[in-house]
């Protein structure tokens, strides 16, 4: 994945429920994935791709804490 492509994270919030990125979109991480996303902070970068899920149709790659979590747009 190219840095190009990456977004950085301005907040997370709700115990990582909520992930808002510097252009001002925002996710909801599916229950169980915010194990992962609570540990993310601001200005860490994001590749968000589809997952392929109707319910939860973003994955958020988080390049420099290497892991991953589905999402919902809040949009």
């Amino acid at each position: 994945m190219a840095d190009e492509e990456a977004l950085m994270i301005v907040e997370v919030e709700d115990d990582g429920q909520i992930i808002e990125l510097l252009d001002g979109a925002r996710y909801r991480v599916m229950p169980g994935d915010n194990t992962v996303s609570i540990l993310w902070y601001p200005t860490q970068r994001i590749v968000v791709s589809e997952s392929g899920d109707a319910a939860s149709p973003y994955l958020l790659t988080n390049l420099d804490a290497d892991n991953q979590a589905v999402a919902a747009s809040l949009d």
